[in-house]
């Protein structure tokens, strides 16, 4: 790339105003580029263009920008030249006049709108045929309406384009001559044809008056512009890719310029003399030459000097291409006769003499090259004769033969978008097919360039992928769009009206929920009657499988919301759940069921029941909701550590949903003022309400925030710890932020989590769990136990491998779990003692135990919740306090990490041992050695040995002897 110098010399600063002069950025610039833009519109009439699935920034660009030399683009860039980004600019113009005195001067090309109600009728009917000359439909009924006028002068021959397409009611058109005031075109859009007109108009001034049918009146969109041949049209396609955080991906370029630059192809015509009368036979041949087009309005002159004005007939034939398979539409106007060939059928044949008219006739086409015959004669007075068609795409054109097709040797592009994203070019990569060419580019903060050619040129139909913008998706990307767009290109040296299907690449969430899925059984609505003959059951729940769109296993969570009927009362004891890992279903003895409500003394229950689905763990936690819910620890002085250490640490997620006035959420909590305090909180990063967000923790007067920025709904864990006056901050185990610190770290006041008690506004949307206070300093290493083991997923820290001071060090601990098993309907905690024990027990207010997964990847099943009614009215007390007989049931979750409970059936007292034996037969666990008495009895297992350790993963067996009953079982300890 070229090395610029950045003197500010009177050469740079005129080769400057010259770029910009070329590319048309003045003060008109942004006006005349959205003219042109919008002007595209009309010409494509009813063609929409295509929307991917980048935000539909589908746009033509400004014809008018043509190719710099190397050293221009270059300079223009470093300069930071402005870009299009696909907002279009309306014409600021005011609404035209009532008339022709007072009609508004509109520039060239023009867009605008306005509306024709509330204006005079001065204009119209377009009735008379001698005065339109080009695209006529005369009707007495045509601009009968209220019209608007505008001016347009212009200062050379033009073929010009007026169109009201997009306007919402039956539209006219007439276009007069000031220097005679003729009307020289005119259309309305009848049968549901839009207003459009065209021809050759010579320099000079033409009012362009915008009427109605009869009376219609109504808004109506203009737009006036040159007109372009469809041959002008090349279309971009930017690839759409996905990708995740982290991931490499290509951006495709692929080009269709058939219909462009296919050269300029010719009628051959062959003049005939002679033969007067209707209907005649073709005379002697006098002339042969190349017609662009057919398109003449003789009236009473010679189609040339060495031929008579009457009695001639015309044959053309020309070789025209389709872009695709469609119907198209053929439009003769003559007079006098004409017929119409398409591959050697006749499509339209009005042989015979007429004083002008219109016809038409549809065909379907293959894409390819077709051969058109047109016929014509004249007999006597004027002479016309035109052939036009409207294509699949919508152009209504006249019909122009192709020639030779050309060859591209080179193509420039600029793209702008992704340089405002997480994102980083890294190389362009050129298609194979074009052997021997080179490339070109040069990235900077605004604007990509990049330039190919190649002395082996390719033939403009065979072009396809031309090149793929390569890119990394750095880690810290935002999900959603970042877009790729188009903002300029040429092919050779000609600039081609673009149609553009912007691309780019959609950042996906690497952790999109598994699919929904449905509950199986039992059924929503029914009800289980527990009698003496089924009294031995158990209730089974089970459902279909979810599937994880990127093949991760998936596990379920079962919840259940029991309500109790007590009399005319209904108590509705807590949420109860259980995670079942990647188990389909959920059995519950009977016997359980009846336990917990013959607790509470009911005989029927209303349990609503669901099951949840994650590709992740689950994780329990409390959840904040408002600035009512917070939980509050009573000041203690082991909470206050003056300018010694200590260290912080919590799991936590934020929802994002920050109201419109705050800007800061708040964590934890513990301060007077800004002097006696320590704090975390979240930061707000922008003005969006899912904002990501900044840990920032205060000690004393002192602050700093940390440098990761944090996403909505993700699962972190957080460390704010002090040793020897250096205040560090982890987050996720890795060091986020430092400062040197020795300030107050004391306060008289309660600590406070997800809340601020000095300041409004500050109440945290989201969850937490195991929040745990030190009396010392954690080192890096530390930190990397608590994160690696103590994420969250079983709620129960795990110190192996820790330093030995590790657990003795804490000051307080809030694990914050939920240990409810689906029968076991505790009604909801509100204190939560301080396990470390240190007596700082935490008050819940309006706080709800929540679970969660640990990617926040989680989704209900379709129909939840489910309503189940279970009713004991049959069973005599004595079936609901007695066993029928001795049963060992299977522990309750299987597999399970790391407590799981068993129920074992007594119908008599007696002593009863139950022991767990590991795979080898040696015991492990005796969990029961008494006397005990007779009913539904249970007993839990934390997965520790005999002396209070924790055992290894794996299978193990539990058997229970009761009264000469033996029975043995297996559970399997995951970890």
């Amino acid at each position: 790339m070229l090395e610029l110098d950045k003197q500010t010399s009177m050469e740079n600063i005129m080769m400057i105003k010259r770029i910009f002069n070329r590319i048309g950025i003045t003060n008109n610039y942004l006006r005349l580029v959205a003219c042109k833009m919008l002007c595209m519109c009309f010409i494509i009439n009813t063609l929409a263009f295509a929307q991917s699935s980048s935000g539909g920034r589908s746009i033509p660009l400004d014809p008018s920008w043509t190719p710099l030399s190397h050293e221009e683009k270059m300079l223009l860039i470093e300069q930071s030249a402005p870009t299009v980004d696909g907002d279009i600019i309306l014409n600021s113009t005011r609404q035209g006049g009532d008339t022709f005195a007072d009609a508004v001067a509109i520039t060239f090309p023009y867009f605008g709108s306005g509306t024709t109600e509330g204006y005079e009728h001065d204009y119209g009917p377009f009735d008379d045929v001698t005065n339109i000359l080009c695209d006529s439909y005369s009707n007495e009924y045509v601009g009968l309406a209220s019209d608007v006028v505008y001016k347009l002068t212009l200062t050379e021959p033009m073929d010009v384009v007026v169109n009201l397409d997009g306007s919402d009611y039956d539209t006219a058109l007439g276009v007069y001559d000031s220097t005679n005031s003729a009307l020289v075109l005119a259309n309305d859009d009848y049968n549901n044809v839009q207003s459009y007109v065209q021809c050759d108009l010579s320099p000079g001034t033409y009012y362009i008056v915008v009427d109605g049918y009869s009376t219609s009146v109504g808004n109506y969109e203009i737009a006036v512009h040159e007109h372009m041949p469809p041959e002008e049209f090349a279309y971009i396609e930017v690839s759409e890719h996905e990708a995740f955080p982290g991931d490499s991906v290509s951006v495709y370029v692929n080009i269709n310029a058939a219909g462009y630059m296919q050269g300029a192809g010719t009628f051959t015509g062959e003049y005939y003399q002679g033969n007067p009368g209707p209907s005649p036979e073709f005379g002697e041949l006098v002339l042969v030459r190349e017609d662009p087009v057919i398109d003449f309005y003789w009236g009473g002159n010679p189609p040339d000097p060495s031929m008579d004005g009457d009695y001639f007939q015309v044959r053309w034939t020309g070789d025209v291409r389709t872009n695709e398979d469609g119907v198209y539409q053929f439009h003769t106007y003559s007079d006098d006769g004409v017929r119409l060939m398409v591959d050697g059928d006749t499509l339209i044949n009005q042989w015979y003499e007429y004083g002008g008219a219109y016809f038409q006739a549809n065909v379907t086409l293959e894409e390819g090259y077709h051969e058109v015959v047109l016929e014509y004669y004249e007999n006597g007075g004027g002479a016309a004769v035109s052939l036009s068609w409207i294509t699949t795409e919508g152009f209504h054109d006249l019909v122009r033969p192709e020639g030779e097709e050309s060859t591209l040797n080179s193509a420039e592009f600029e793209f702008a978008g992704f340089q405002n994203h997480s994102v980083d070019l890294t190389g362009i990569t050129i298609d194979p097919s074009f052997d021997d060419w080179s490339m070109d580019f040069n990235n900077t903060d605004s604007v990509l360039y990049v330039a190919m050619a190649g002395a082996n040129g390719v033939h403009m139909s065979e072009l396809g992928t031309l090149f793929s913008l390569d890119f990394h998706v750095n880690e810290d990307a935002s999900f959603g769009d970042v877009p790729v767009d188009v903002v300029h290109g040429i092919l050779n040296t000609d600039s081609p009206f673009w149609e553009i299907e912007q691309g780019g690449i959609w950042i996906m969430n690497p952790n999109q929920p598994p699919s929904a899925f449905n509950l199986l059984s039992p059924g929503n609505g029914s009800t289980l009657s527990i009698t003496p003959d089924n009294v031995q059951d158990v209730l089974t729940f089970s459902w279909e499988p979810s599937i994880d769109p990127e093949g991760d296993q998936v596990e379920y969570m079962f919840a259940t919301i029991p309500s109790f009927v007590v009399g005319n009362d209904t108590v509705t004891p807590g949420f109860g759940f259980v995670n079942l890992g990647n188990m389909l279903g959920a059995a519950v003895p009977y016997s359980a069921l009846i336990d917990t409500m013959t607790s509470y003394g009911v005989e029927s229950v209303v349990l609503e029941w669901g099951v949840a689905a994650t590709d992740g763990n689950w994780i329990t936690g409390i959840s904040f909701g408002n600035e009512d819910s917070y939980v509050e620890v009573e000041h203690n002085d082991n909470l206050n550590f003056g300018s010694g250490d200590f260290a912080l640490s919590l799991w936590f997620r934020y929802w994002g949903f920050f109201d419109d006035n705050q800007y800061t959420m708040q964590l934890l909590a513990k301060h007077d003022d800004q002097e006696n305090q320590y704090e975390l909180q979240l930061d707000r990063l922008d003005e969006n309400w899912d904002s990501e967000a900044l840990l920032r923790c205060y000690i004393g007067g002192d602050t700093f925030a940390s440098d990761i920025a944090l996403r909505t709904g993700a699962l972190y864990h957080a460390v704010l710890s002090r040793q020897n006056g250096v205040v560090s901050m982890f987050i996720n185990g890795e060091m986020a932020g430092m400062m040197n610190s020795s300030s107050n770290a004391s306060a008289t006041s309660s600590l406070y989590l997800g809340y601020d008690n000095l300041y409004e506004n500050e109440g945290l949307e989201g969850g937490m769990s195991n929040v745990i206070i030190f009396e010392r300093g954690l080192s890096e290493t530390e930190v990397g136990v608590l994160f690696d083991e103590g994420n969250g997923i079983n709620n129960e820290l795990l110190f192996e491998g820790a330093p030995n001071d590790l657990t003795l060090s804490r000051v307080s601990h809030w694990p914050f779990n939920n240990d409810y098993g689906i029968w076991s309907f505790m009604p909801a905690q509100n204190v939560v003692n301080d396990e470390a024990g240190g007596g700082n027990t935490a008050l819940l207010n309006n706080v709800n135990y929540d679970f969660r997964s640990t990617n926040d990847s989680w989704l209900w099943n379709n129909e939840v919740p489910w309503v189940l009614y279970i009713d004991l009215s049959e069973l005599s007390t004595d079936n609901i306090n007695m066993p029928l007989e001795f049963s060992l049931h299977q522990n309750y979750p299987n597999p399970f990490n790391p407590i799981t409970s068993i129920r074992y059936d007594l119908p008599n007292a007696g002593k009863v041992t139950m022991v767990i034996y590991d795979m080898m037969g040696r015991e492990v666990r005796t969990l029961v050695d008494n006397n005990t008495e007779a009913g539904f009895q249970s007993v839990t297992w934390d997965a520790t040995n005999n002396f209070g350790n924790s055992v290894g993963a794996g299978v193990y067996i539990y058997q229970i002897k009761a009264d000469g009953f033996i029975q043995s079982k297996k559970m399997i300890l995951l970890k």
